[in-house]
């Protein structure tokens, strides 16, 4: 936020707030197809830069998408939008598993958990990312027993011990068929296997077991950023996009 001002009108009083100005979105770049390798690692770090800092607020955002992560492409800068669906997490509290846009997710509200936190928002990241490199969206189901299937069919079906830790309320029918899933690799032919490996540490059914916080940070696959020289396509310093006081500040929260 730049600043912020009110205005009173009788016993009425209206509070604005400046923010910058963001003139592109992660979904219009991935529609357009201008992500390379290294902004997709750049935007990547300073989402989930951005999910450790709600994390240590104890926000969870639960809309985590491309249309709401904003982007000042040129100078490669993010910042994450649209915090209506965002809930402070309580202890003991429980919350409504119809949340997040369903092609983002998280298996737990699918099955409907309604006890959750944080860790949804990186299932989420996960399916921005998975969507980055792909080109259009990971998991495009047309329900929630489609978007479920999809995701069963590439990481195979959740444990009994999957289940307990996502806290569902209703187990799926132990009958149902098991399938041992085709990997995300399947899902993403074109892609390196340091990309898949990365993001197989991100999309687990295990919400806890989700690589966030400064664990994610810290990654190798973003090593490359931070190589003295490293630049953009565009000739820009990864420095001058992510400074040292932000990877001091990131790896201290």
């Amino acid at each position: 936020m730049i600043y912020a001002f009110s205005n009173k009108r009788d016993d009425r009083i209206c509070e604005s707030f400046v923010f910058d100005f963001m003139p592109d979105t992660l979904g219009s770049l991935i529609e357009n197809n201008t992500l390379d390798l290294v902004d997709m690692k750049l935007y990547t770090w300073q989402m989930f830069n951005g999910l450790q800092y709600l994390c240590q607020l104890q926000i969870m955002h639960r809309d985590i998408k491309p249309v709401n992560i904003l982007v000042d492409h040129p100078p490669g800068l993010l910042k994450i939008g649209d915090f209506g669906s965002a809930k402070v997490v309580r202890p003991g509290m429980t919350s409504t598993p119809y949340q997040v846009t369903r092609f983002y997710r998280p298996p737990e509200l699918l099955l409907g958990s309604e006890s959750y936190n944080w860790t949804v928002d990186i299932w989420s990241a996960g399916c921005v990312l998975g969507e980055m490199i792909k080109g259009n969206v990971l998991f495009p189901g047309r329900d929630t027993k489609h978007q479920l299937k999809l995701i069963r069919r590439a990481l195979g079906s959740p444990t009994e011990a999957d289940l307990k830790s996502m806290k569902v309320p209703r187990p799926p029918d132990p009958l149902a068929e098991r399938v041992a899933g085709t990997g995300l690799a399947a899902l993403l032919p074109s892609a390196r296997p340091d990309v898949v490996y990365f993001l197989s540490k991100i999309l687990l059914y295990r919400p806890r077991a989700r690589l966030g916080g400064k664990e994610v940070l810290r990654d190798p696959f973003f090593d490359s950023l931070f190589r003295e020289g490293a630049k953009r396509a565009n000739g820009q310093l990864i420095s001058q996009c992510i400074t040292s006081s932000d990877i001091a500040e990131a790896h201290s929260m």
